[in-house]
């Protein structure tokens, strides 16, 4: 995990914490919230870079902080330089048939900067396996408890 003090998230779980929940709950959410789409509050290891007329302009680390079907909060180890197009590269909780490492890649525009905090809208996304790197191996058991490779 990245050195970001994110408070809670203590007992190791990659997924959301009571602090992470300033999600909006689509029209149920809060009074003035307009989102048409429920955020998530889930704090996930991501890789961003930052684009603009196809040349990288910058990338770096972070944290997604909330996702929708349609945007991402995250907030980044260093401030983004300006606004343009943002591909991230976010480490996925569940393996791909319980060996395969997945990275979710959206692409978009950024919407909004604030400090550390970028807000973008999702524009395409795909899931994809991390070459090289497998999750840990599944051992299957019988009932009389020998193994299974």
């Amino acid at each position: 995990m990245l050195a970001f003090d994110r408070g809670g998230g203590s007992d190791g779980n990659r997924g959301a914490s009571e602090g992470d929940r300033p999600a909006s709950e689509g029209s149920g959410g809060a009074a003035g919230d307009r989102r048409l789409h429920r955020r998530y509050g889930i704090c996930l290891e991501l890789r961003w870079k930052l684009t603009r007329r196809r040349r990288l302009l910058a990338s770096g680390r972070g944290i997604t902080l909330n996702m929708s079907s349609r945007g991402v909060l995250l907030e980044t180890e260093l401030p983004v330089p300006g606004a343009g197009m943002l591909e991230l590269s976010i480490s996925w909780p569940v393996l791909l048939n319980r060996v395969a490492v997945l990275q979710l890649v959206v692409a978009g525009p950024i919407v909004r900067l604030s400090g550390r905090r970028v807000a973008m809208r999702i524009s395409h996304h795909d899931f994809r396996t991390q070459r090289g790197q497998t999750g840990p191996a599944v051992v299957k058991t019988t009932t009389t408890g020998a193994v299974n490779s």
